[in-house]
């Protein structure tokens, strides 16, 4: 396991193999490791000009913070990470829930906290893994009824939008254990 860690413990997943976890703190560091490999990658408030393209070098990745960021679009390339199953692009101020990472299906957290997303919209359903979304705090005044074919879903948190309705049946999703809607309009 090789990391490029903040100072936060708690948001790194732990590890039983220590002999492989290696902190680093610039990607370009982290491509000198067997990239086969590389699990984990906090890129958290970092440049990113030469992100997407270095991400390929990783492709048994499972865990990527890429927080503060500000990519103002979705990195294309992140598409092809098929192991990845945890993403945080919270703050990297994206304006629309990305329709290319609908097509991230092994995708079981997204965070995506502090953009500018506007709408949930139905592709999302296509994410067929999803345990865990969390939007709180964009500008989402709709949210597709299609999210409730989310049957993993345990954990939702669209609280501090701009939401004033949620679609029939979101309470009677099968594993939804948490949801939070407070700092809407409802």
């Amino acid at each position: 396991l090789l990391t490029a860690c903040g100072d936060d413990a708690n948001t790194v997943p732990q590890e039983t193999d220590y002999n492989k976890y290696v902190k680093q703190t610039k990607l370009y560091e982290a491509a000198k490791a067997p990239h086969d490999e590389v699990k984990v990658l906090d890129y958290s408030g970092k440049m990113v000009d030469q992100f997407e393209a270095s991400i390929l070098l990783f492709p048994n990745l499972g865990w990527l913070n890429i927080e503060n960021s500000y990519f103002q679009k979705f990195p294309s390339r992140l598409t092809q990470l098929r192991s990845l199953t945890y993403l945080n692009m919270d703050k990297s101020w994206l304006p629309t829930f990305p329709e290319a990472l609908s097509t991230m299906t092994s995708l079981e957290v997204i965070k995506l906290n502090y953009n500018k997303i506007t709408a949930v919209p139905a592709h999302i359903a296509q994410l067929s893994n999803l345990q865990q979304l969390d939007l709180t705090n964009n500008k989402i005044k709709t949210v597709s009824p299609e999210i409730t074919k989310l049957n993993r879903l345990r954990t939702l948190f669209l609280s501090t939008n701009e939401i004033e309705e949620v679609p029939a049946g979101l309470g009677q999703m099968p594993f939804l254990e948490q949801l939070v809607l407070s700092d809407n309009k409802l």
